[in-house]
């Protein structure tokens, strides 16, 4: 875990698996923001073929494979129960980007 009270060497292997703490004490010294878009599964081409497969294994829709993915409790869903578009992505990152994104990054 990357939070509460760790040792050094926690907080060392912490840096080495998240660099973008890194880069962000690094680089705001010079007055850069960094951020970092945890995106999860984001739907894109390749992705219809496991959902498929996973689809005709228990025997349902596409659609109902996909939901059970990402239903509340569901081990692999996330926090809001669904699969993200690549388009939303691309929404937050040219938001991050902008000039608009004080209120979150600050700068």
């Amino acid at each position: 875990m990357c939070h509460g009270s760790r040792t050094a060497s926690e907080a060392c292997d912490c840096d080495r698996r998240r660099p973008q703490r890194r880069y962000a004490v690094q680089f705001a010294r010079l007055g850069i923001t960094v951020n970092c878009i945890h995106r999860g599964t984001t739907r894109t081409e390749p992705t219809p073929r496991p959902v498929t497969a996973r689809a005709a294994e228990l025997g349902v829709s596409r659609e109902e494979a996909e939901r059970r993915d990402y239903a509340r409790h569901s081990p692999g869903g996330n926090a809001i129960c669904r699969m993200l578009d690549a388009s939303e992505i691309a929404f937050v990152a040219a938001l991050l980007a902008s000039e608009k994104a004080w209120p979150v990054t600050k700068s």
